[in-house]
């Protein structure tokens, strides 16, 4: 919420100058609140400077020439405005008023009354109201990405479990042990990607609710990287990946482990995903304005420069197929910048298409 030291872009629609001059006035006269104001005479340079401009909240006369306030609202909403809106009248009628908040209005005012503190009381009302709405939206994509995720990566999963094992029932004395053995391990691949997502679905969801409780602690961090590398070295052989532990020595960092351990499997995972045969796959430790940045580097297929920015965010989260088919969320990655921003670090990638990526995330040194 915007408080005394911030200026607030506030834009004035009435098609009386007097009636502008005079809400300047008690705007200026605020000892809470400062404004940039701007303001406007008709409806269409109204709505064209609400689409141009980036306001905080417009103050919308009721009576604007043939046209009127709740019509300009209601035309700003379809383009997707954002802005919130007070409407102002001359009138005392709250038929107005039920039919301006119908239109989305965050307040009516009639200007007979109109002060400066209830006027700036509305102000910082319609801003927290709109901003609040804003967490919302942004919630609600959230969980419909959510849900979308459930539906859509566990279906198809089980779905493969239950066709290997159908074919291996009805097939299976005519089978050699290698076609057994081939199909044995599709389903275990399968299993192996839907226990992933799942710890990653849950990991998610004691973020967003709070209940995995941030617990720095100092510890090695060389340690954690080996654990890491040793569970994952089956998968990297299976796939030909040289997979390069290249930090040796104890390097003390004060996070939480359990998280850090979250990001390293989420990174090192990614990273044999895709990356093709005879590739190779890194994680380093470097030093850096005094904290520690841990990468995780590969020769891999890299990612287009198009899709880099909506790598950590869940409602955009751009995903592929591995080189091997391997299958993806993109969950693994906003859970990664969600863990690594707990503990006071910063995450970044850099990525050449077919010559491979680094995932790097800082940790703040142990002094």
């Amino acid at each position: 919420m915007k408080g005394k030291e911030a200026n607030i872009n506030i834009l004035i629609v009435d098609d009386d100058n007097d009636d502008i001059f005079l809400t300047k006035e008690l705007l200026e006269d605020s000892k809470t609140l400062n404004f940039n104001i701007d303001s406007s005479n008709t409806f269409d340079e109204g709505l064209q400077k609400l689409s141009a401009n980036n306001l905080d909240v417009a103050l919308i006369d009721y009576r604007l020439g043939k046209r009127d306030g709740i019509d300009l609202i209601r035309n700003a909403k379809e383009k997707g405005i954002k802005t919130p809106f007070i409407l102002l009248t001359g009138s005392g009628n709250y038929e107005i008023d039920f039919e301006a908040m119908e239109s989305g209005a965050s307040d009516f005012l009639s200007k007979g009354t109109l002060d400066t503190i209830g006027l700036g009381r509305s102000i910082r009302y319609a801003i927290h109201q709109n901003e609040i709405e804003e967490e919302l939206r942004l919630s609600n994509q959230t969980k419909d990405k959510f849900f979308s995720i459930i539906a859509h990566d566990l279906k198809n999963p089980f779905g493969a479990i239950t066709n290997y094992s159908e074919y291996l029932l009805n097939e299976f004395d005519d089978l050699t042990k290698k076609e057994i053995k081939d199909d044995i391990i599709g389903i275990h691949d399968v299993a192996d990607n839907v226990t992933n997502l799942l710890e990653n679905l849950l990991h998610w969801s004691r973020v967003q609710t709070g209940r995995f409780i941030y617990d720095p602690q100092p510890f090695n961090i060389t340690e954690l990287i080996d654990k890491v590398v040793s569970l994952n070295k089956e998968v990297a052989i299976q796939k030909n990946v040289h997979l390069v532990n290249d930090v040796s020595t104890p390097i003390f960092v004060e996070a939480d482990a359990d998280m850090i351990y979250v990001i390293l499997r989420n990174l090192v995972s990614n990273a044999i995903k895709f990356t093709n045969q005879n590739g190779a796959v890194k994680v380093s430790i470097e030093y850096c304005d005094n904290l520690d940045c841990i990468n995780v580097s590969d020769t891999g297929v890299g990612i287009p420069k198009n899709k880099l920015d909506n790598l950590f965010t869940l409602d955009n989260s751009f995903t592929s197929l591995g080189t091997n088919n391997e299958k993806g969320t993109g969950l693994g990655l906003v859970l990664c910048k969600e863990l690594v921003e707990q503990n006071k670090g910063t995450m970044s990638v850099k990525s050449e298409i077919d010559l491979g990526s680094v995932f790097t995330f800082t940790l703040p040194q142990f002094k």
